[in-house]
């Protein structure tokens, strides 16, 4: 019985692998029920820390396209990759609404708070202006 144990395991990483980490289709590939793959991932340290790891290279993997588009000027990636990475340095999400025109330009419409430079500035000239739009060449 333990033997057919490990063989399933090793069916489900390697189905992981060739799926990248998505569990359903990995399930149907390896033959085994999706409450089969839960169980080994809640109960078996080892068998958690494989698919962990899987589940790290495919997300680096997606990493990795994202910076290649962003390095070919893909306006909407690099905001959005600025809107997660960079909220530290001031680049937040909020009510303000971003829109890249057909002809390059990028328009953002803001609502409350302006706030790109600096957002503990308390001279922004802008601070507390409703629907100012932006155009940027």
């Amino acid at each position: 019985m333990k033997n057919s144990k490990q063989t399933n395991k090793k069916k489900l990483l390697d189905a992981l692998v060739n799926n990248r980490g998505l569990v359903h289709p990995s399930c149907r590939e390896a033959g085994l029920s999706y409450n089969t793959y839960y169980n080994y991932y809640r109960n078996d340290p080892d068998f958690k820390k494989i698919v962990d790891e899987i589940n790290n290279i495919n997300l680096d993997f997606v990493e990795s396209k994202l910076y290649e588009k962003i390095e070919e000027g893909n306006e909407r990636l690099i905001v959005f990759y600025l809107q997660y990475k960079g909220r530290k340095r001031g680049y937040t999400q909020s009510n303000n609404t971003l829109n890249i025109e057909g002809d390059g330009k990028i328009k953002i419409q803001f609502g409350g708070d302006f706030n790109i430079d600096d957002p503990t500035d308390d001279n922004n000239p802008n601070e507390g202006e409703d629907n100012k739009d932006l155009l940027l060449d």
